[in-house]
């Protein structure tokens, strides 16, 4: 799919003197009512500002994707401006993004499924791509950035059905304006998937309505979902049998490979009642669940006093030995587990989103535990509370 017809070199401005993200929106609405995409220039400029005002559109790397859905907006369109001068206050996913390229994105309210969403779908997607971004950088006129746009060979359609993995996650992306970060959230998801061996299957809920939707068998198969979503996803209680990972469409163009290896789903202890034994080997005279089956567990405690995490360590070396049930049931509850290499992990409030992107907190010392177990029982003890 081409993008030129999407734009014009009237439509780039390469070496632009403008100072301000305002300007720069600005001159360029201006560039589109010139070329008459938009009927007015105001209408359009507030939409722009609207979604600006919802989260950042500036990415990494000297890029930018402002955009508006409106009324005004008589055909979709966008507009280039590669900046003389970086600005460095532009609201970035990347707080270091010093902004010297702006794509400008003109949405028309209702056009879905037309010819021209497709093609801003597809610059959407192609923004996504480190090797197209790079190759705009190096443009030094209109001309040659309009040519740069559509170079044969070079965006051919890959993995679009998923790759063959140990997991596979489906998910949804889904944004305001329906266009710039539902695609470009897709593709980096994409991208991730294939890095890493996971098979990702992308459900974009858009402008276009509902894209490469998710099928009954698909979702079956499925290890987990993933909804990066700034709106209410469609149809969400298909996912109801599934773990869901909740976060905003930006998440993945920080970093999607993390957002999949962290949605991966981690092996517990099956227990099959009928033996009378746990996998792991520890005898029990009651019922458990069926032969096989998994749990995760996952604990995250903010700015835990000692005697806080020394209360969690101590339950968690009750669990360890087979002491403690799951789900507080005895009898057709998820059981009797064991933890395995258990590590016990501290948080702050800072380290909070990192977390949530690749689980990277810091690990506890054996020293430390043994301490915060010690401060737990003088708690208790002081509490006049049973001794831990």
């Amino acid at each position: 799919m081409r993008l030129k017809p999407l734009t014009h070199v009237r439509l780039i401005e390469v070496g632009a003197p403008w100072k301000t993200k305002e300007d720069v929106i600005r001159h360029l609405i201006d560039r589109l009512h010139q070329e008459g995409k938009i009927s007015s220039p105001e209408a359009f400029y507030s939409a722009v500002m609207e979604r600006e005002s919802q989260s950042p559109t500036g990415l990494e790397g000297g890029f930018a994707i402002p955009h508006g859905k409106s009324p005004a907006v008589r055909s979709a369109a966008f507009a280039v401006a590669k900046l003389a001068e970086p600005i460095r206050d532009w609201e970035s996913l990347d707080p270091d993004n010093e902004v010297d390229l702006v794509f400008l994105l003109a949405i028309p309210e209702e056009e879905a499924g037309s010819t021209h969403l497709d093609l801003l779908a597809e610059l959407a997607k192609r923004m996504a791509r480190a090797e197209f971004r790079k190759r705009l950088q190096g443009c030094t006129t209109a001309e040659e950035l309009y040519r740069a746009l559509d170079d044969d060979g070079e965006w051919a359609e890959e993995g679009r059905d998923g790759v063959a993995g140990t997991k596979t996650l489906v998910e949804v992306t889904a944004c305001p304006a329906g266009i710039a970060h539902t695609y470009m959230a897709a593709e980096s998801l994409e991208q991730a998937g294939r890095k890493l061996g996971v098979a990702v299957y992308v459900e974009k809920q858009g402008a276009n309505g509902i894209e490469d939707p998710h099928t009954e068998e698909r979702l079956k198969a499925a290890d987990a979902a993933i909804f990066a979503a700034d709106v209410s996803v469609k149809g969400e209680e298909r996912f109801a049998h599934l773990p869901v990972y909740r976060t905003s469409v930006a998440a993945p163009l920080r970093n999607a490979d993390r957002l999949a290896v962290v949605t991966q789903i981690r092996d517990g202890v099956g227990i099959d009642r009928d033996l009378g034994a746990a996998r792991s080997g520890i005898k029990y005279d009651f019922e458990v669940v069926i032969p096989g089956a998994e749990f995760g567990i996952e604990i995250l405690g903010e700015n835990l006093d000692d005697w806080e995490v020394g209360l969690l360590v101590a339950l968690l070396r009750v669990w360890e030995t087979g002491q403690l049930a799951l789900g507080g049931k005895r009898t057709r509850g998820p059981g009797w587990g064991r933890l395995r290499d258990l590590e016990v992990l501290r948080a702050e409030r800072s380290e909070l989103l990192d977390y949530l992107l690749d689980g990277r907190l810091r690990p506890l010392p054996s020293t430390q535990l043994d301490a915060c177990v010690a401060a737990f029982r003088n708690a208790a003890t002081s509490a006049g509370g049973p001794h831990a």
